[in-house]
């Protein structure tokens, strides 16, 4: 697992380390098939990743450029393991249903967490 992650999008770039249980699954479909004559054949599509992350204690000023690049529906480069591998990332856009990051609780007007949800384009 990264320690340390980036979102990044004209200029703008937000690092944040996940929290535990970040979980990276290959989100592509599989359909196996055996012909008549024994021939066993796999297909697979659609072989992007999807990236759920648990964040917390981002700032206000990143947690409203996350939440804009989510409105906006942003494609963002996100690196995924600035630690090992700091040049290589990712384009990817934030799918979550509701807004991703709110306002920690108990009232840390300053601090939000949340779960990114990134699909890769």
């Amino acid at each position: 697992m990264a320690d340390t992650m980036k979102l990044k999008s004209n200029g703008s770039e937000v690092s944040f380390s996940p929290l535990p249980g970040y979980v990276n699954p290959a989100a592509y479909r599989r359909s196996q098939h055996e012909a008549l004559d024994g021939t066993f054949y796999i297909y697979q599509w659609g072989m992007k990743n999807s990236h759920e992350i648990s964040v917390n204690n981002i700032s206000q000023a990143n947690a409203a450029i996350i939440n804009q690049w989510w409105q906006s529906s942003d494609l963002l480069k996100f690196y995924y393991d600035l630690i090992n591998y700091p040049a290589t990332y990712i384009i990817v856009r934030i799918i979550n249903e509701t807004q991703p990051l709110q306002m920690m609780m108990p009232m840390w007007r300053d601090k939000y967490e949340g779960l990114l949800i990134l699909r890769e384009i």
